[in-house]
């Protein structure tokens, strides 16, 4: 975890190279509930240079994300018995860590940008307008429509959790519900509608600030 002032560090020099021509974009993505343990007791926050960042959160509703990660864990135990995979938890939302995230970035007058997935999914042209103008990039049709193809680079991973992501990327055309071939209707435990409940009022808290 001390690591991650480092890699800021890193990414930070060439991007503030004198000696460039242009400027560069930079691009950093986690999970809110490992960020913010990565940056407990470390300057980061404070750092002017993360201040400088555009600070995005893809939000969704937990009725849909932990029903879909009960789902997942239920399906890699089966499929892959010889991987130790943990039972559900509840604590990998990360609604809660996402609000506590944003309120530090927001009480250091950094308004960050909120997009809820089923916008996303909704209507793609009007979310990616909205961020591109945030952003300061040009929107382009690409960003919401593209063939679909085999893309080389994401070959070689044999756990299957990625293999149903590559897949499903792969073979989409846009930002629309893939085919749920490996998600049937199941009963689910108190557990999960217990997480569900727990995190619904952190997701309608950052969904008053979606794009």
């Amino acid at each position: 975890m001390p690591k991650i002032l480092s890699i800021f560090g890193k990414i930070w020099k060439p991007y503030y190279d004198e000696s460039s021509n242009k400027p560069k974009r930079m691009f950093c993505k986690e999970h809110s509930n490992f960020f913010l343990k990565a940056i407990s007791g470390t300057s980061l926050l404070s750092n002017p240079q993360f201040l400088e960042l555009t600070h995005t959160f893809l939000i969704r509703n937990p009725e849909k994300s932990l029903r879909s990660l009960y789902k997942a864990v239920n399906f890699i135990f089966k499929k892959n018995p010889e991987y130790f995979i943990p039972d559900f938890d509840k604590n990998l939302a990360g609604l809660k860590e996402s609000k506590q995230i944003f309120d530090l970035i927001k009480d250091l007058n950094k308004q960050p940008i909120v997009v809820d997935a089923d916008d996303l999914i909704d209507d793609p042209e009007r979310v990616l307008k909205k961020y591109c103008e945030l952003i300061g990039e040009e929107f382009k049709e690409e960003m919401i429509h593209w063939e679909a193809k085999n893309i080389n680079e994401w070959n070689g991973n044999n756990f299957t959790i990625t293999k149903l992501m590559v897949y499903n990327a792969e073979n989409s055309t846009g930002f629309n519900e893939f085919t749920k071939k490996y998600e049937p209707e199941i009963e689910y435990p108190q557990i999960v509608y217990d997480a569900i409940a727990e995190n619904k009022p952190y997701y309608d808290y950052l969904y008053q600030f979606k794009i």
